[in-house]
């Protein structure tokens, strides 16, 4: 009997990475160590990843809002949308980069913390790192993500 990837999967790596991602519940103990409730913006187009990332920082404490676009996120932060952390995918398909969404996020919201999650270290040639932003390479497990977004949070 083989399982079927779930609707927006689109190759095995992408459900083993899901996999990855939600098994690295770890976290959780970095997470309730700070009760400071913290809102995340997730933008991801990779429907089954997005829903795993959501689902493991949730269960971490985090609340999550999520958009599957650049012009999605910049739809809700344009529309009120409080969030304390940008956390995006650099590849979001067609229309706007995330390293786009960032830059155009900063102008609006300066002090906006931004992680990168990337699978693909070249889009990220050339690209000096700013304050209160960081990359997290795909595939991660829950405690490094956790660990990276606590990290850009003011203490």
């Amino acid at each position: 009997m083989h399982a079927q990837a779930p609707q927006g999967a689109t190759h095995a790596g992408e459900a083993a990475f899901a996999l990855q991602l939600y098994s690295g519940s770890r976290a959780r103990a970095c997470i309730m160590s700070d009760p400071r409730p913290v809102t995340l913006l997730l933008v991801e187009d990779d429907d089954l990843v997005r829903m795993t990332v959501a689902m493991m920082l949730e269960d971490l404490g985090f609340t999550v809002l999520e958009a599957g676009t650049g012009e999605a996120a910049l739809q809700r932060l344009n529309a009120g949308l409080d969030a304390d952390i940008l956390v995006t995918d650099i590849d979001l398909g067609p229309g706007i980069s995330g390293l786009q969404l960032a830059d155009q996020v900063r102008e609006v919201w300066p002090g906006l913390p931004v992680v990168f999650v990337t699978g693909r270290t070249p889009t990220l040639q050339g690209r000096p790192r700013r304050e209160r932003e960081a990359y997290l390479p795909k595939p991660f497990n829950g405690e490094a993500l956790a660990r990276v977004v606590r990290s850009l949070l003011p203490a």
